[in-house]
């Protein structure tokens, strides 16, 4: 008999990047990686030049067969990471400049109490640069968040198994340049998300699940744009 699964599906609206008085000197257009519940997601490509006009929708999805009620699920996200990087790109690489890595039940549920439905208003954070970011002040990220915690319909050993894809759309429900990567396997020489943590932790990453969080997020609370 298939095992019931709890599954979190998660909403997340990209709006904007500020950084006032900050001037890129390399004019190589910019992006954004996105890595949630094993999955990647990145923007269109966007000119270099503060405020950076992103408003683009990714959907992400992940079932997990040890969580059958909200006390497991809040363990389970507490686990779960998110990465987000700002990257330049160039004719054959790409530079990161800024980040942001936190785990997903702080992302997600920034209230003490976890639901089945929650909808987070504008919230803004602030990204940790690097050496090769071209200010002294941090970019601050602006986005929404809208999160379903249902029973999956799928056997839970499937639906870990499976290949699972990211739905990207601009807000104005035009088509949008987003690529859409995931490896079920999670072989760090095939996986994007393995990638793209290595890059970020170095020696430090020890595979899915295993993030060392360095707690410098700075979160700042619901306003209005």
């Amino acid at each position: 008999m298939p095992t019931k699964a709890l599954k979190c599906c998660v909403n997340l609206k990209i709006k904007s990047i500020s950084c006032p008085g900050v001037w890129f000197r390399r004019k190589h257009d910019l992006q954004l990686n996105i890595v949630l519940l094993d999955s990647f997601g990145r923007t269109k490509l966007l000119p270099a030049a503060f405020p950076l006009a992103i408003y683009e929708e990714f959907i992400f999805q992940k079932a997990s067969e040890y969580c059958t009620d909200l006390t497991q699920m809040a363990a389970f996200l507490e686990e779960e990471s998110i990465y987000i990087e700002l990257v330049q790109r160039k004719p054959s690489s790409e530079t990161v400049l800024a980040s942001v890595c936190t785990d997903a039940r702080n992302f997600l549920y920034p209230s003490p109490t976890l639901s089945r439905s929650y909808s987070g208003a504008n919230r803004e954070v602030l990204m940790e640069t690097t050496r090769d970011f071209p200010g002294m002040i941090s970019p601050k990220l602006c986005f929404s968040t809208s999160t379903m915690i249902t029973e999956s319909d799928h056997d839970a050993r499937r639906a870990l198994s499976r290949h699972i894809s990211i739905d990207s759309k601009t807000l104005s429900s035009a088509p949008s340049s987003a690529v859409s990567k995931a490896c079920p396997h999670h072989k760090e020489r095939t996986c994007t998300v393995c990638n793209l943590y290595k890059k970020h932790f170095g020696s430090l990453y020890g595979g899915h699940n295993h993030i060392p969080f360095s707690g410098h997020t700075r979160w700042f609370g619901a306003q209005n744009l």
